[in-house]
């Protein structure tokens, strides 16, 4: 008979401590282990060997890590927020959209 352990967590804002203890715990008795967490996914997406983000990658990962500050730090959320809309919106406009990609700079776009 196999046992399986799901965990999920809150996300702690400056570490995966939490994480790791309740997988330590599971180990105990878990033949497989499924982890629910918000801060793990955004450590993993970040550290991934050869993880290549583009600008439309991060920004996603940034929507994804803010609404995590909303409580804790109304502030930071409140500035980082404006940022988000700022740089979404500098990302999907035209302008940027018709910057070439392979390093030639079309001087009619700016």
């Amino acid at each position: 008979m196999n046992v399986d352990f799901t965990i999920a967590v809150q996300p702690e804002l400056t570490s995966i401590d939490k994480e790791l203890q309740y997988i330590k715990s599971a180990l105990l008795y878990a033949d497989k282990i499924v982890l629910i967490s918000p801060m793990v996914y955004m450590y993993t997406q970040l550290t991934s060997g050869g993880a290549v983000f583009d600008e439309k990658q991060i920004l996603k990962l940034m929507k994804f890590i803010l609404p995590m500050c909303k409580e804790r730090e109304p502030e930071t959320y409140r500035k980082g927020k404006s940022v988000v809309e700022d740089l979404s919106r500098i990302i999907y406009s035209k302008q940027y959209k018709a910057i070439p990609l392979d390093g030639v700079v079309n001087k009619n776009v700016i």
